[in-house]
């Protein structure tokens, strides 16, 4: 593994220093503009020369997130004690029971779906 380099959108004062809003930072913004300025984070690197990554506040719940590029060997996935991955999909009844716990009470519907059904699937 290796040190990853990620801009903290979180920090006060560093959406705009990137020439961004806030409201970057927080989430709020439309998921397509925030995929944009993602990808002109990735491409231009107006933060830094070696950004691997992004860490920001989440829409739902205001928590943490991260978006890395290019960090292949230097993220692991952590293990249980069995050594198995904690890293498991949204579909696993441990991940998709609480899933539905904090979405439902929102009134996010939650509903699963088969891989050929799903045509963002198809298109991967």
């Amino acid at each position: 593994m290796r040190e990853v380099v990620l801009y903290d959108l979180d920090q006060p004062g560093a959406a705009m220093a990137i020439g961004a809003l806030p409201a970057l930072a927080s989430g709020s913004e439309d998921r397509e503009l925030t995929q944009q300025w993602a990808r002109a984070i990735f491409e231009d690197q107006p933060a830094a020369d070696k950004v691997k990554g992004i860490h920001y506040r989440t829409a739902y719940n205001h928590g943490h997130a991260l978006a890395l590029w290019d960090c292949a060997g230097a993220v692991a996935v952590p293990t249980d004690s069995a050594g198995d991955p904690r890293d498991v999909p949204l579909r696993d009844r441990r991940v998709f029971d609480q899933l539905k716990k904090e979405l439902i009470p929102r009134r996010i519907i939650v509903t699963q779906i088969a891989d050929e059904d799903c045509e963002s699937c198809s298109v991967a």
